[in-house]
Parts: C-alpha cells; sequence; structure tokens
C-alpha cells in the first residue's frame, strides 16, 4: 500500500511504537499529510496517556508502569522537539541547529514532522512564511545522522524535505528554485525507495509543470503516480493523481479553447475515490469542477453547487477565502452581475497581493481589468493591466503577457 489511510490498529501501534520502521514510517508519512487520521493518531495518544491500570498481579503492572515510563517518555519528546521548534522559529542562526547533531534521531524526526505539518499549513493559511519552515525543514533534515536513525531513513526525510520545499517556491512563483529543489529531492528520494514520498515530488512537479504551461510532462507525472497507486491498490492516491491530472487537462483546455468536458470527467471520477470524510481534498476537486463548468457557460449549476458548499471553504485557511472569492466574481461575471463580480474579484486580489502570491494577483489584475473596461472604469484597468506585465514576462505566461499587452492597447486608445 502507498498510504492508505492507517486502520485503528495500525494507528494504536503506531502511538505505541510497535510497528516495524518500514511499516511506521510509512504511517507517520501518511499521518503527516491526512488531517482525518492525524485527529484520530491525537485521539488514540491521550486515551494512552490517560489510562490507569489497577488491581492487576505484579507482573501486569510491572508491565503498566513500564508502558507508562515510556508514554511519559514519548510526551517528553513531543514537548522537547516543540521547544526546539520554537527557539529555531524565534533564532535563525546556526547553533540551535548545530545541537540536533548530538540530539537523539527521534527527536530530530520529531521536529521534522512538527515543521512539515506547519509548513504544508501554511500553503493555505499563509503562503509566505512557508518557505522559512520548508528552509527549516530542510536544514534539519540535512543535520540527521544515518548512521544513527538508518541511512533509509535520512534520504527519505531530505526527500520530503526538499519536496516541501519546492513546493513552498511553486506556490509563490519562484519556479526556478522550484525546479531546483524538486530535483535535489527526486535525488534523494531513490535513494530512500519510498514509494509515498515519489508520488508526493511527482504530484508536485506535475503543479509546477502545469504552471509553466508544460501540459504533456504533467499529465505524464501524474499517469506515473495513477500507476504506482494502482499496483499498490491505494484508492487515496489514485484519487488525488486523478484530481492532479483533471486540473490540468482543464487548465490545458481554457488555455487553447478546447473542451472542459474530459477535465470534468476526470476531477469526478477521482473525487469518488476519496473517503467521504476527508472534506478537505473533496472540496479542492468540487472547487475545480465548478470553476471549469462556469468556463464552459454552466454558470448556474456552479453557483447552486457552491451555494450548498460555500461554508466549507474555511477548511482551506486564507487560500480557501481567496479561490472563493475569485470563484464566486468569475460565477457572478458569468451571470452579468458585474458589480458583484467586481467586488468579489476584488477581494481576492487584495487577499492574494497580501498573501504575496503574485502568479495569482496578477491573472486576478488581469479579469478585474477586462472586467472594469466593460464597466467603463478605464483608467484604473490600464493601471491594473501595466501592473501585471511585467510579473507575466518574469513568470514566461506568453499568453497572459500577450492578452494583458493587448487590453492595455485597446484601453489607451
Amino acid at each position: 500500500m502507498l498510504g492508505w489511510h492507517p486502520s485503528r490498529e495500525q494507528l494504536d501501534r503506531y502511538v505505541r511504537d510497535d510497528l516495524p520502521l518500514p511499516q511506521r514510517r510509512r504511517v507517520a508519512r501518511h499521518v503527516a499529510g491526512c488531517s482525518l487520521c492525524r485527529r484520530k493518531e491525537d485521539r488514540l495518544s491521550a486515551e494512552a496517556s490517560q489510562a490507569v491500570p489497577f488491581n492487576y498481579d505484579g507482573a501486569i503492572q510491572r508491565a503498566a508502569l513500564g508502558a507508562g515510563n515510556w508514554l511519559r517518555q514519548l510526551q517528553d519528546e513531543s514537548h522537547h522537539a516543540r521547544e526546539l521548534l520554537a527557539e529555531l522559529l524565534r533564532d535563525s542562526g546556526p547553533e540551535p541547529l548545530d545541537r540536533l547533531r548530538q540530539a537523539p534521531p527521534a527527536l530530530s524526526l520529531k521536529l521534522l514532522r512538527l515543521l512539515q505539518e506547519r509548513c504544508r499549513s501554511s500553503w493555505w493559511q499563509e503562503p509566505a512564511q512557508s518557505l522559512q519552515l520548508a528552509e527549516l525543514e530542510v536544514a534539519v533534515a540535512e543535520r540527521l545522522d544515518g548512521t544513527r536513525c538508518g541511512s533509509g531513513v535520512a534520504a527519505d526525510a531530505r526527500a520530503s524535505a526538499w519536496a516541501d520545499l519546492g513546493n513552498s517556491y511553486r506556490i509563490l512563483a519562484d519556479f526556478g528554485a522550484a525546479e531546483l529543489a524538486l530535483r535535489k529531492a527526486a535525488e534523494y528520494q531513490r535513494r530512500s525507495g519510498d514509494l509515498v514520498t515519489e508520488c508526493e515530488i511527482l504530484g508536485f512537479l506535475a503543479s509546477l509543470r502545469d504552471h509553466q504551461r508544460r501540459y504533456s510532462e504533467a499529465v505524464a507525472n501524474c499517469d506515473r503516480i495513477l500507476q504506482l497507486a494502482r499496483q499498490g491498490d491505494d484508492r487515496r492516491w489514485e484519487g488525488m493523481a486523478l484530481m492532479a491530472k483533471g486540473t490540468i487537462v482543464g487548465d490545458r483546455a481554457m488555455v487553447e479553447k478546447g473542451d472542459l468536458r474530459e477535465a470534468i470527467r476526470l476531477l469526478r471520477k477521482g473525487m469518488a475515490r476519496f473517503d467521504p470524510a476527508d472534506l478537505e481534498l473533496r472540496l479542492r476537486v468540487q472547487h475545480n469542477i465548478l470553476n471549469f463548468l462556469n468556463e464552459a457557460g454552466e454558470s448556474q449549476e456552479a453557483e447552486r453547487i457552491l451555494r450548498q458548499n460555500r461554508h466549507l471553504y474555511d477548511k482551506l485557511g486564507n487560500t480557501g477565502v481567496i479561490k472563493l472569492h475569485w470563484l464566486e466574481g468569475s460565477i457572478a461575471e458569468g451571470l452579468g452581475r458585474l458589480p458583484e463580480a467586481e467586488r468579489s474579484l476584488r477581494m481576492a486580489w487584495e487577499m492574494s497581493s497580501q498573501q504575496k502570491l503574485i502568479r495569482e494577483a496578477a491573472c486576478l489584475s488581469l479579469q478585474l481589468a477586462l472586467l472594469l473596461g466593460k464597466r467603463g472604469q478605464r483608467e484604473e484597468a490600464w493601471h491594473l493591466v501595466e501592473d501585471a506585465i511585467p510579473i507575466f514576462d518574469a513568470l514566461d505566461n506568453q499568453p497572459k503577457m500577450a492578452a494583458a499587452r493587448l487590453l492595455s492597447l485597446r484601453l489607451r486608445s
């Protein structure tokens, strides 16, 4: 299995540190990226720490005492990892990191897990902060002693850390740095051989290729994830690959003025693979479906579905709210409600600028400028377009740059 949801027994054994190392690594990687299983793990940890044995004979009491001591040690390690994380976030100098060379491997691995959770959460909550967290994650991973924690564990930790750094760069539209970091991640993954990490790297690389408009390569990466997922009978990773592929196919269709039905079909097929309780993933898929429905001229249907699920966008943090306002503005524009569309697009544009999401802010500038031009607000529209042109140039987005320059000329004519 590549990372399907662990059973309760597996999670219970994971909490008690009773899994063989390869299985423990796999469960740890899954829990780090799955909020549903992380909540189950937290609940099991709390139950274990509150268990108080009584009326047992001496042998069982000694065993229970040993388990209690182990749980206290586990809690101490978690506490120390959180303390060290707070220190690292306060002090960016080398001293706190250098101390990790002498720290127990378990402490460094717990610290890495905390950093990964924070980094991946910040992709949705505070994207600008993800870079600092990912850089710390890489620094900690590179200081792991492979002779103490195992060369495979160290290589996998480094692969995952570099992958998170690459995806953070991608989100902040530094595609060159993202390319280098993901290449480094792939080098480490080949040493560890971990298939979950390979799928994650391929997924991040597919998103990067999508943004670079290298659609054939992006789809090929998704197909490789699908192959691995089906070999391992892993419905969750199969769903994630179909979600990514559907998004890429749809993005290509919008650029090339093609048919969006295949993208919508792939996305719906992917959503059927997810656990119904995994609301965040299901919402991300549905958001892309609604966006493509609106682009295909089915704005009323998109609005109907959005009204039923609008409240769920808060689960995706600040980035989710940006996506919500952007989608609402696009649907309102498709339905001819231009003042409403302007309000929503302005909110999305302001938030994306505040979050330093320059690619999204530039795309919103162009869309908002087109809308303002329709409403006769040509001067403001022109300034928005002029600000967006150098960003599209830096991102090497020739179609958007050409469209922006053409619009600028029309607004000035």
